[in-house]
């Protein structure tokens, strides 16, 4: 029996490199910059807030957060901010509200705003929310009367509070969410919604029912109001957990890498407490508090431009102000005014400057230099750049008098030393907006800090650089896209039309070529025009890694074609650059957005190789071993192609609402999904359960003595206290498995049904022990009783042919030997073949040529001729023997119907306990407060594979001679495609489906009927009589 055949060895080697892929997505993290951790300037304090669902929920607590002497008035419940509430995510903690309270109480004090805000926070029990949807439900319920007591806690004062904030991390947000879709029309109790990292499209991970039920239930109440700004913020590229298309949804969806002062990407923990975020944050939610009423303000657009300022574009200026800036504004004609001649020029003014400065850059006379890019370092003034109308000359002297704003239309860009603003403009549409425009103005105002200007103007079909061709993603050939960037620019730009697709990965390299000082600065940004995904990197003296391109989202479908992703490059004009780039990394953009969904794959593969044992049944009444089943479930044609065809006709009627929408549909809405993906997931599927079989034939093969005599000492430790327990439990669970799966079956209803499946598994396991153990022995006992037989046989015939005499009758003790060969020939079912009717039993010719006559033989006329003995004659015989006996040992093999068969159902019920340990680390986390766990998503399978697992533990499985094991297979391929189709992102349903294939199977074995008997001779019979012989041996040693 060969395990392999092509296409498992192209499994295997796509599984190797996925595994190598693991590595390297785990060790490619986002390194543009580092979050800064944040400090209470005050001991901390969570005041607890009673309220009258405290009985009903135990588990959970209302908290007020504050420090020093603010917590004396917290602790008389005395509160006279703007109430914002922080809802924890899964296994999160109500503590995490600690930055954002913290920086926003040292705001307030710092900057004697005449309003605060009162941060609240509930504690949800460090529960599993993201694994079990009905705790979301629990947790809806306790923070929706919690909102209600903060706002009855602002009742007494005069102008009282009747709006509150909500900011959800994770889970929080899209329970926040689901408050959001409860509130009446046009109530405008919650007037932000801020959600961090939070999956608010799907769940990561669909492995519960009630999870399920919950998004659809809030995705289908939820819309957008304009009386709630709903805010979304993604941590980007080191968040493992959420990935950044998932957090999409509401008014505003940004990225921490993009955000102004940000420009980090935090992991999922991180973004509660990166400072750099934080202070963005509060920064908006301080500016969005209107001036007259002290509350946050009621103009929807309002909020949302603030919001967009502070977390997507920041010009510097605020945001109730730029209205006025097209207004003429009057310069200042005594400071000191420049012009300068240059397209590319820098000023530094290291000591700062005493009065005003004005730097005037003219329009160009070439038609071809519209673009004009501007780089000022260390301006602290909010207005500095201007649009002038008109040049007024005084003696030696030009100035402008007044000039229009363009400061709104600069941006603080990033930067790891200094403060930097950027202005990027096309001077040819600034001159059609205002006629009379004939200069750039930039002014720097009096300052004592340095003070850097960069100033270039090009042409754009130049500076802009079309990438038509995308670096072949199997070479590793770095392409050189500038060899060498024009002296002192500060813009470039790189259009990558072909990086649309969420796997798409490049590596860029900016390599310093010439510089004219020890320290410089670039800043590269990858711009994605289809969503606020901006992404930033620096290259310094310092830094000089290669620089990773990669989405966070594919580009959607409504995007025009011309509109494509691109590099931009703000240089240091005293270096000149090298710019290239190569094919990046493809597969751990694979692992990270596609692992989820290879676990259906998995039950796929597991199912197509349990149609052909079944098949197999039915063709020959054998049950095939699992690594030659599933040679034949590797291969994905004609399952992934119909796969494809059912999900485009099955898809109109999803979008209908008549069937479920399939899971291929929503990648493919979502822009996931691309034409190899399910050949490509499949096959890593193939891979690893063929590992997952080995791993588990090898445990039994090696172990399973030693896995199974420990488990059992273990159980009757934990029982009893006592070793000696395991010698009965072994008994008990091989004599009565019945009244165990009964247990077990009670247990799943009366406590939870994940711990039911994990026993069921054990005891599952232990099972297979055993009958590996049995198997193992009588194989190896059949193996060597042959290889005996033969070798005897052998030898005997050697010695008579060298030392005994053709024509003399065997002596007694060579009759006795020989009869006691061929008594072991019978035994081990190679009986003589009966003589045709021509022969006589005892006639015949001898090796010498011979004729045999009755009677006594005669002596041959010649003596006979002894033969040499050639070196290795033993060892030649033994091979050779060897050889005879593999084709006997694998039909061996073969007829072990019943370990093969429940090595498959193993290995499904192994998936199934898999998906619901959640649900046993849910009932074991709340188990002081309930010994039941309610609403429990593993109680339907574990009931039914309990129950099943009653008939397979007490008969002997498979039955060869039933009916319909066709019928089965075909029912099998039917469930592959269903589990593929529904089952690639709902996860919770493969928990059914599997339990639903082994409830078919038990009741196929228990009641199918036998197929009709034909007689089939004397030979058939005995077969079966030594097939009996065989189970009651081992029904004898298992008792």
């Amino acid at each position: 029996m060969n395990p392999f055949n092509l296409i498992i060895i192209i499994s295997l080697i796509i599984t190797a490199i996925y595994f190598s892929s693991i590595i390297s997505f785990i060790k490619d993290r986002d390194e543009s910059g580092n979050c800064e951790m944040t400090y209470m300037f005050e001991y901390p304090q969570f005041v607890r807030v009673s309220t009258k669902f405290d009985e009903k929920y135990k588990k959970y607590g209302l908290y007020a957060y504050s420090e020093g002497g603010a917590t004396e008035k917290a602790r008389n419940m005395q509160f006279n901010g703007i109430p914002i509430l922080f809802i924890p995510g899964s296994m999160g903690s109500h503590k995490q509200v600690r930055s954002l309270g913290s920086i926003s109480l040292r705001k307030a004090i710092n900057s004697r705003t005449p309003q605060h805000f009162d941060y609240f926070t509930v504690d949800l029990n460090y529960e599993l929310s993201a694994f079990n949807g009905a705790l979301l439900s629990e947790q809806l319920d306790y923070v929706n009367h919690s909102i209600y007591k903060v706002l009855d806690l602002y009742t007494r004062q005069r102008n009282p509070q009747k709006q509150i904030i909500l900011i959800g991390h994770s889970m929080g947000g899209i329970i926040a969410k689901a408050i959001i879709s409860l509130l009446p029309e046009g109530s405008n109790m919650i007037p932000i919604v801020l959600a961090l990292a939070a999956p608010l499209k799907r769940p990561a991970l669909d492995i519960d029912r009630y999870t399920h039920a919950f998004y659809a239930n809030v995705n289908q109440n939820y819309k957008p109001k304009p009386e709630t700004t709903f805010i979304s913020v993604a941590g980007g590229y080191n968040d493992v957990l959420i990935n950044t298309h998932l957090t999409e949804d509401g008014h505003l969806h940004t990225v921490a890498t993009g955000v102004p002062r940000s420009w980090v990407s935090t992991d999922h923990v991180q973004i509660v407490w990166c400072k750099q975020l934080v202070m963005a944050i509060n920064r908006a939610l301080f500016e969005s508090i209107d001036a007259k009423t002290k509350k946050i303000s009621r103009d929807h657009d309002t909020r949302l431009a603030i919001f967009k300022h502070h977390l997507v574009k920041n010009s510097g200026t605020k945001v109730y102000v730029e209205n006025s800036f097209e207004l003429a504004t009057n310069l200042n004609s005594h400071g000191e005014w420049f012009e300068s001649i240059y397209k590319q020029y820098s000023v530094r003014l290291p000591k700062g400057t005493k009065d005003p400065r004005y730097y005037m850059i003219p329009m160009p006379a070439q038609k071809q230099f519209k673009d004009l890019a501007i780089v000022i370092m260390n301006m602290e003034s909010p207005d500095w750049v201007f649009a002038c109308p008109e040049v007024v000359v005084d003696g030696h002297k030009r100035y402008c008098q007044e000039g229009r704003h363009l400061t709104h239309l600069s941006e603080i860009s990033p930067s790891l030393a200094y403060k930097r603003r950027t202005l990027r403009v096309d001077m040819k549409e600034l001159k059609e907006n205002y006629t009379a425009m004939t200069h750039t103005v930039v002014r720097i105002m009096p300052t004592d800090e340095p003070v850097v200007l960069h100033v270039d103007v090009y042409n754009p079909g130049e500076r802009n650089i079309f990438l038509n061709y995308a670096p072949k993603w199997y070479s590793n050939d770095i392409v050189t896209i500038v060899g060498t960037t024009e002296d002192k620019a500060i813009h470039y730009e790189i259009l990558l039309p072909y990086f649309s697709h969420i796997i798409h990965s490049n590596i860029l390299y900016v390599d310093p070529l010439e510089c004219t000082g020890q320290a410089h600065h670039a800043t590269i940004s990858l711009v994605v025009p289809w969503d606020n995904y901006d992404w930033h990197d620096f290259v310094t003296q310092n830094k000089r890694d290669p620089i990773p391109l990669r989405l966070f989202n594919s580009k959607p479908p409504t995007i025009p074609g011309n509109q494509s992703a691109s590099v931009r490059l703000t240089l240091d004009p005293t270096c000149r650059y090298k710019i290239r780039i190569q094919s990046g990394y493809h597969f751990a953009n694979m692992v990270r957005f596609y692992s989820p969904h290879i676990v259906a794959n998995m039950v796929a593969v597991v199912l197509m190789t349990l149609k052909n044992q079944l098949l197999n049944i039915a063709m020959e009444e054998k049950c095939s071993i699992f690594f030659s089943a599933i040679k034949e479930a590797a291969k994905p044609y004609f399952l992934v192609t119909g796969l494809r065809v059912l999900t485009k006709l099955l898809a109109p009627l999803g979008h209908a609402n008549l069937i479920p929408i399939p899971d291929w549909q929503i990648l493919a809405d979502e822009g996931l999904d691309f034409f190899i993906l399910p050949f490509f997931l499949y096959t890593i599927s193939v891979g690893l359960v063929w590992l997952l079989a080995v791993a588990l034939s090898v445990s039994l093969v090696c172990y399973e003595s030693s896995i199974h005599r420990g488990v059992l000492k273990l159980c009757g430790k934990i029982l009893s206290g006592n070793s000696t327990l395991h010698d009965n439990l072994l008994s008990v669970l091989h004599k009565i498995p019945g009244p165990i799966a009964i247990i077990l079956i009670v247990m799943s209803v009366t406590t939870c049904g994940g711990l039911a499946l994990v026993i069921a598994t054990v005891i599952y396991f232990l099972k297979l022990t055993q009958m590996s153990q049995d198997f193992i022995e009588d194989l190896v006992k059949r193996f060597f009783k042959k290889i005996g037989g033969k070798l005897t046989d052998k030898l005997m015939k050697k010695i008579k042919k060298r030392w005994g005499k053709k024509t003399e009758a065997p002596t007694a003790n060579e009759a006795v030997e020989d009869k006691n060969v061929k008594t072991d020939d019978v035994a081990n079912g190679e009986a003589e073949k009966p003589k045709s009717k021509g022969e006589s039993s005892s006639s015949g010719k001898n090796k010498s040529g011979g004729k045999k006559t009755k009677g006594k033989e005669k002596k041959p006329v010649n003596p006979p001729v002894e033969e040499p003995e050639t070196p290795g004659d033993d060892e030649a015989t033994a091979a050779s023997i060897l050889k005879q006996m593999d084709l006997k040992i694998l039909k061996e093999i073969a007829q072990n119907n019943e370990i093969f068969f429940h090595f498959t159902i193993f290995l499904l019920y192994l998936f199934v306990t898999i998906l619901n340990i959640p649900s046993l680390l849910t009932w074991a986390h709340n188990f002081k407060y309930s010994k039941y766990l309610e609403s429990d998503p593993a109680l339907t399978p574990a009931f039914v594979l309990c129950t099943c697992a009653f008939a397979l533990w007490q008969y002997d499985f498979p039955r060869v001679k039933k009916q319909f094991y066709n019928e089965l297979s075909v029912m099998m391929i039917i469930t592959c495609v269903v589990t593929m189709m529904y089952g690639i992102i709902s996860i919770y349903r493969l928990s059914f489906i599997i339990s639903g294939v082994v409830a078919v199977i038990t009741v196929h074995q228990l009641y199918a009927i036998d197929k009709p008997e034909t007689s089939s001779g004397e030979d058939d019979g005995k077969d079966d009589d030594d097939k009996n012989t065989y189970e009651k041996k081992v029904k004898a040693k298992w008792e």
